[in-house]
């Protein structure tokens, strides 16, 4: 069993990001669910090595945690075969938060720490949010790959804004 002790950062901001389920959403706190560690340990043990695996795996964890087809919809990347993957949760206002991480690996090992772990936690985070009242829409952004080249800067997600800000819509 693979041991992600440089995931537990990641996972201790989720852990305080949590608030009382009876917060107002009005104090301007934003309130989460709590999974249970094995969910997100299973998410981060299940890193495939190949990138078209990777798409299809998270793409199938994004499922999982509720992120229907209305909300998910795959961004083509100019000169790349693998897309980003996005997945958007409606707020109650137009301001936005995108939350990203990419999905490239490197060429020796599997890119399991630094690129797996943060594109495995947007389904985890999702979940956490989805059935939480919130103000803004999120954005769930799994991008493709910051190692060759191309862009993978929340700007780039701006063709994504226009299609997410229609699956939000009610």
């Amino acid at each position: 069993m693979m041991r992600w002790k440089h995931a537990g950062p990641l996972m201790a901001v989720l852990a305080c990001m949590a608030q009382p389920a009876n917060t107002p959403p009005d104090n301007q706190k934003i309130v989460v669910a709590q999974l249970a560690p094995a969910t997100i340990q299973d998410r981060l043990n299940s890193v495939p090595r190949k990138l078209a695996d990777r798409v299809a795996k998270l793409e199938s964890l994004f499922h999982d945690a509720g992120c229907a087809d209305d909300r998910f919809f795959e961004q083509p990347v100019p000169h790349s075969k693998a897309p980003n993957l996005v997945c958007t949760l409606i707020g109650q206002t137009d301001s936005e938060i995108v939350v990203g991480g990419h999905l490239d690996s490197v060429e020796i090992g599997m890119g399991a720490i630094d690129d797996w772990s943060g594109a495995a936690l947007l389904p985890s985070l999702y979940q956490s949010l989805k059935d939480k009242p919130r103000r803004h829409r999120f954005v769930f952004w799994a991008s493709r790959p910051k190692n060759r080249g191309l862009s993978a800067r929340p700007s780039s997600c701006a063709g994504c804004r226009a299609k997410s800000a229609a699956a939000s819509a009610p």
